[in-house]
């Protein structure tokens, strides 16, 4: 017997012992002989290992494999050390990341990849900035500003207004819901492919609008299309000032992470903590659309000077993205908690440690430990975990790898959903 990790399980590997997921509940019997379909299903339910039947050989191949990864996993915690910089390394939960960080890194190494090169030592950010002085004078220094500005916000998509007119009709019923998002062809393509994917993990596939109402209810349906419309309303920021694609892959694994904790906490809504991860840093785009060179500055000077994005936002600008997208959810009329959410995720105490505002404040930073070292996503730095944050969550640092094992492959589907091309 052996206990083998997720990855290093192939088709054909016996289970020594009943394999029991949270609460004791049996997934698969021992002496089940796993097949590749097992293996896709362990890796969604978050299963990280697994007690199998190894014999001869191949107990010496696992154990060689097992060898190598540990100096691999040494290799990837040197590497790691300066973005948990700002990082309590005595606290459970951020131990427990930098092992998660330190495997995800390992695999890659396993497979010959190189690290990512450290983002503040990029060619392009070791350029030194040419701005005078009175530039940063033009700046506006109050976020209300930024909502008042020349350059005309994008207005929240027409389909979303009326999805939440019908929404708020008495008159209305899911059928008429699942009419109005059908007429944005658009819209209701990603809809479907998005209750097909693993995301949801329904057992057989749906193929129209109308049943997906059925099965995840109108208020998910139209937190998904808010969250679909608000992606599309920021298309047309320049790529040379942040990826656009990097900074919506972040957003999306913070809404994936954030609907993930959820499930972990009796009554909390999983549909309003996806958007809520999803929109955390919407005052970024505002920023990117209004102040570009400025912004653009922002984002060089944080990693040169290995800071928190948001920590130099503050220090030059004199206010944040949190700020400002409290104020564009005024403006959209979004609730209070969305808007808490928001507002708060950085500053959790400021929400008064809100349900909502605590589980995005660590989604956000789970989000950060996933794409580490993939500056394009804007994930330089790792925040600090809150301790009252964590506290008020009551989440165990042991179900964190579960919850990594299930993000990944939920976050790649999302985002092909929400940032692929249109079908003609």
């Amino acid at each position: 017997m052996a206990i083998v990790s997720i990855d290093n399980l192939a088709a054909g590997m016996v289970l020594a012992s009943d394999l029991k997921g949270s609460g004791g509940r049996m997934l698969l019997p021992a002496g089940v002989e796993l097949q590749d379909n097992h293996l896709k299903t362990l890796k969604a339910w978050g299963v990280a290992e697994v007690d199998v039947v190894l014999e001869g050989t191949e107990f010496e191949d696992v154990a060689a494999d097992s060898e190598a990864s540990e100096e691999l996993r040494a290799q990837a915690l040197d590497y790691l050390h300066p973005f948990f910089a700002s990082t309590d390394p005595k606290q459970e939960a951020i131990a427990q990341l930098q092992q998660i960080a330190a495997k995800s890194l390992a695999r890659s190494l396993a497979k010959g990849k190189d690290l990512p090169v450290l983002p503040w030592l990029e060619a392009e950010i070791q350029e030194p900035s040419e701005l005078a002085a009175d530039f940063w004078q033009r700046q506006p220094k109050q976020p209300e500003t930024l909502l008042r500005g020349k350059i005309e916000l994008a207005s929240l998509p027409d389909v979303y207004a009326q999805i939440v007119e019908v929404m708020n009709s008495p008159r209305s019923s899911a059928s008429d819901l699942a009419e109005m998002v059908s007429k944005d062809t658009s819209l209701s393509s990603r809809m479907l492919k998005l209750v097909n994917s693993a995301f949801y993990g329904f057992p057989s596939r749906i193929d129209s609008i109308a049943r997906a109402v059925t099965l995840i209810g109108t208020s998910e349906l139209t937190t998904m299309a808010l969250g679909i419309s608000v992606v599309n309303a920021f298309k047309d920021i320049p790529s040379n000032l942040m990826s656009m694609e990097g900074f919506w892959r972040h957003s999306i694994a913070c809404g994936v992470f954030a609907r993930l904790l959820a499930g972990h906490k009796v009554g909390v809504s999983s549909e309003q903590m996806f958007i809520g991860g999803l929109l955390h840093d919407i005052g970024r785009m505002v920023m990117l659309k209004q102040i570009p060179q400025a912004y653009a500055e922002v984002i060089k000077q944080a990693r040169l000077g290995q800071e928190a994005l948001v920590t130099a936002e503050r220090r030059i600008l004199g206010y944040d993205h949190t700020e400002v997208g409290g104020l564009l959810c005024q403006e959209w009329r979004f609730t209070k908690a969305l808007e808490e959410m928001i507002r708060f995720h950085h500053l959790p105490g400021a929400g008064r440690y809100g349900l909502g505002c605590c589980m995005i404040h660590l989604a956000d930073i789970l989000a950060k430990v996933h794409f580490v070292g993939q500056s394009e996503c804007g994930c330089v730095m790792i925040s600090p975990l809150q301790p009252r944050a964590w506290a008020a969550l009551g989440i165990s640092a042991d179900v964190l790898p579960q919850i990594f094992s299930q993000a990944e492959s939920q976050i790649e589907d999302v985002v092909t959903l929400f940032l692929g091309a249109d079908e003609d």
